[in-house]
């Protein structure tokens, strides 16, 4: 990943100006003049090309101030001051400073091109909203309130060369600002440059006509996050033939907006609560935990009315007798659960989630998969133990628990603060989009897949400790 090609040339034009108040004004180069007015048609052309973004805005001042600068210096002296020369090496090291910060900042935050998904299938994307009048919202602000979802779908589409594509992480401008209240920065949305990146699903396409039916897998985003959150993964499965719905847990996600404009937040009570007396903590996850679980279940009794009925673009294309469920952080631990009472689960996956939930009253007895952070992850081994189903153990080297999400493309500048690991952002979605498609190809297509045969082969995927452990429950 990298800057794109005008931003690039735009700092490049900028360094030797910059470099150049080392000078005196009536020392420099002509040439130097020249570059700083080409990096001013280069910002202009950045600007109606490639379009603005808040990252730049340093390399923009720095344009404006080399400008400025060009037009004093025709007229300068040969002399100056002690103080005039402080002043001007302050300034050279203010601009080289700002030109460092542009950089960093750029290359920190990327307008990335999303990975294309290896499958056959186009993939197209669309959003449904439910309201089950049947529970009371635990977590809504308003006692009496339904529980209200939005799920969205990626699935094999019939979808024409180049029809218009959903952006990626279209959710950004309402989720990101109020992620960034949670950790008490500014409501701002910093994936701004999310806008310029365009996913590979087409809205509202038509499913594609190949197939009757299409398995289908459920999704649970990460405590705080949104369901977009693992977009890559979403339209790899999509192009191989999967039908995958993607849970909004509503009021612990970072915010959902329903059709009326409405915008549920995150549970800020709740999330006081939790800070304040640790006491309540595992009561609260409990609590948390079934509220999600019942989500999945709806969800998946909503799908079997949607595949009955004949109003959906989904009507009678939905195999739900073949359906994976999987999530990350507390919603792969969601799916665990899931997994463990709801027999419609026919293979789960938990993406570094720690493992709450009865374990011992309810063992898994379908096929499972666990990816962790590091090869010194063990935390849930105790949990999975009593597994009766084949199980499935992934650990990455150099990723730490953000990296399961696409966190990694999204803003690697993440590396610096420790949130993500070193592993490189494309190499981290090749490894779960690779998995994940295997085994679910694997228990819930019912075709071979190799990769979890054993370890990788030499020189893919050196990032992972693999295991793998025979169930004694048939799948």
């Amino acid at each position: 990943m990298a800057m794109r090609t005008l931003e690039i040339l735009t700092l490049i034009a900028l360094a030797p100006p910059i470099v150049g108040l080392a000078f005196r004004p009536m020392r420099r180069p002509g040439w130097l003049r020249a570059l700083a007015w080409t990096a001013v048609a280069l910002a202009l052309l950045q600007l109606v090309i490639e379009g603005y973004r808040w990252q730049m805005i340093p390399a923009y001042l720095l344009v404006v101030s080399g400008c400025l600068r060009t037009r004093k210096a025709a007229g300068g002296a040969a002399q100056e001051s002690r103080w005039r020369t402080a002043v001007r090496l302050a300034r050279a090291a203010v601009e080289v400073a700002a030109w460092m910060v542009a950089l960093f900042l750029g290359l920190g935050t990327p307008v990335f091109r999303d990975p294309t998904p290896t499958g056959h299938y186009p993939v197209g994307t669309a959003r449904l909203y439910f309201s089950d009048d049947s529970r009371q919202d635990p977590l809504a602000p308003y006692p009496g309130t339904p529980r209200e979802l939005l799920v969205v779908a990626w699935y094999p589409a019939h979808a024409t060369p180049g029809a218009p594509t959903e952006r990626f992480w279209p959710d950004a401008p309402v989720s990101v600002p109020r992620l960034a209240t949670l950790v008490h920065l500014p409501a701002f949305n910093f994936a701004q440059h999310l806008r310029l990146v365009q996913s590979h699903s087409s809205p509202n396409a038509p499913v594609a006509r190949a197939q009757s039916r299409y398995p289908v897998l459920l999704f649970s985003h990460g405590y705080g996050s949104t369901p977009w959150q693992n977009t890559v993964q979403m339209e790899e499965l999509a192009s191989h033939g999967f039908i995958v719905f993607s849970i909004g847990h509503t009021y612990e996600s970072a915010a959902i907006r329903f059709p009326d404009g409405r915008v549920a937040p995150m549970n800020q009570s709740r999330l006081q609560a939790v800070g304040g007396d640790r006491s309540k903590l595992k009561e609260l996850i409990a609590q948390s935990l079934s509220v999600w679980v019942a989500d999945t279940g709806y969800v998946f009794d909503e799908l079997v009315k949607i595949d009955a009925e004949g109003a959906s673009r989904f009507s009678h294309r939905l195999d739900l007798t073949r359906a994976g469920v999987f999530g990350m952080s507390f919603g792969g631990a969601a799916a665990g659960v899931f997994c463990a009472q709801d027999p419609r689960c026919k293979a789960g996956m938990n993406m570094d989630g720690f493992q709450h939930g009865a374990f011992a009253e309810h063992p898994l007895t379908v096929p499972f998969l666990y990816f962790a952070a590091g090869e010194g992850a063990h935390e849930n081994d105790a949990i999975y133990a009593g597994s009766r189903g084949d199980f499935y153990s992934v650990q990455i080297r150099h990723a730490e628990h953000a990296d399961f999400s696409d966190a990694s493309l999204v803003a690697p500048i993440l590396k610096y603060v420790g949130v993500l690991g070193s592993i490189r952002a494309e190499k981290m979605e090749r490894i779960l989009s690779a998995y994940s498609l295997a085994f679910f190809q694997k228990y819930v297509q019912g075709r071979l897949a190799p990769l979890l045969d054993g370890p990788p082969p030499a020189g893919q995927y050196s990032e992972v400790v693999f295991r793998a452990r025979k169930g004694s429950y048939p799948p």
